[in-house]
């Protein structure tokens, strides 16, 4: 599927639960992007992430008057250095200068813990983003970029748990359609979510240099979910999100399932996760050039050799962190 993303940010509150996701930027059908390109690191002696999230073949999804006039609003939050971030094949799409404003409004305090608002608070000021503009990628597609550093990454990990977890209570509040989208679950385990949401356990774990997980699951409920997986990446056109899984796959540093818990090591290849997603959109150059007659252009001496250069050296070239080709 391809990024379909809505020109106004909504609330999702009803399936997400907290309030910041008044900012959230929940899925639509104005612009549509063909491939994601990310690099990321992570500094444990300074709590500091490098990120680096490349868009190539940015357009509108339809060639409509107001599908166009919306794939403009979102190209221009990536083109004029507004800290969206939205990254294919993770539930993050959130314009964060949007959820700063709202909370200096106290716009977020009616549906937001008191917790999560000293998080947000603390979290937000440090997503720095360093360098962001268009380019046009090795196909003349528009494209867009955006290195940030995120400092007190930790933090933002305590509040990534917080907010899944009450994403998940928030669909359970719905059993049928919760069974419904998790088919590959048995009943135990969407109980032991239940629990263990109810409890604020840790979902996301910051280790060394990398990431561990810890989902409850019965045995039968992951054979279920591994046979699907492989299923999946074993045909010829295997989902876009069954193929980014796979991609991680070599960073799996370690795995165990014991007591109705599956637990995952992820560590990067060099110091730094390097993933790509790709899409089945097919790309329009139309956006591209209503924005031109806007007077707003990408860097046509900037390639992508070049973005993915602005990536922070270090270790950035060792072996094994480049990702896989698109076959």
């Amino acid at each position: 599927m391809p990024l379909r993303t809505s020109s106004k940010p909504r609330r999702a509150a009803r399936f997400v639960g907290f309030a910041c996701a008044a900012a959230l930027l929940a899925l639509g059908c104005d612009v549509q992007i063909s491939e994601q390109e990310a690099l990321f690191r992570y500094r444990p002696a300074t709590d500091t992430v490098d990120l680096l999230v490349i868009h190539e073949g940015v357009s509108a999804s339809d060639r409509k008057d107001k599908t166009l006039a919306g794939a403009k609003q979102i190209a221009r939050r990536f083109l004029e250095k507004r800290r969206y971030l939205h990254l294919q094949g993770n539930p993050i799409s959130w314009d964060l200068d949007d959820i700063q404003e709202r909370l200096a409004s106290g716009a977020l305090a009616k549906d937001t813990t008191p917790q999560e608002l000293e998080l947000l608070e603390m979290i937000l000021p440090r997503c720095v983003l360093e360098r962001a503009g268009g380019f046009v990628d090795p196909k003349g597609r528009l494209s867009a970029y955006q290195l940030y550093r995120i400092e007190g990454f930790s933090k933002v990990v305590q509040l990534w748990n917080q907010l899944l977890s009450r994403a998940i209570l928030e669909a359970m509040r719905e059993p049928e359609k919760f069974a419904a989208n998790t088919p590959l679950l048995d009943a135990r385990t969407r109980d032991l979510w239940r629990v263990h949401a109810e409890k604020s356990r840790d979902w996301i774990r910051v280790a060394g240099d990398g990431l561990d997980f810890v989902i409850p699951i019965t045995r039968a409920a992951l054979d279920n979910a591994q046979a699907a997986l492989s299923a999946e990446l074993r045909g010829e056109d295997a989902p876009a999100t069954s193929a980014y899984l796979g991609q991680l796959m070599p960073y799996l540093a370690g795995w165990s399932h014991s007591d109705d818990t599956l637990r995952l090591s992820l560590r990067p290849a060099g110091g730094v996760f390097h993933t790509r997603y790709w899409s089945n959109a097919t790309y329009d150059p139309l956006l591209r050039e209503a924005l031109a007659a806007e007077g707003v252009v990408p860097d046509t001496h900037l390639d992508l050799a070049a973005v993915r250069a602005l990536f922070p050296a270090e270790k950035a070239a060792a072996a094994g962190s480049s990702p896989p080709e698109k076959k």
